[in-house]
């Protein structure tokens, strides 16, 4: 945990965490009962990408573009 990161903070953070873990089951029987299993599993592809691109643009430290060979290693 980081010292900026207050523990009421965190422990929210951690609740929704797992109530997007719980959710999962039961969303995801539900969704391969109606949507074929390969289009399912490209959208949470899809979705994942999105999410995960979005996250990288906000963290600190050098882009991938400035990156040396060294620092990619």
């Amino acid at each position: 945990m980081s010292k900026s990161m207050s523990a009421y903070r965190a422990a929210i953070f951690m609740f929704a965490a797992m109530m997007l873990t719980g959710a999962n089951l039961p969303l995801g029987k539900y969704l391969v009962a109606h949507v074929p299993i390969y289009l399912f599993a490209f959208y949470r592809f899809a979705v994942c990408a999105l999410v995960l691109a979005i996250v990288v643009r906000t963290e600190p430290g050098p882009h991938l573009r400035q990156m040396s060979p060294a620092q990619l290693r």
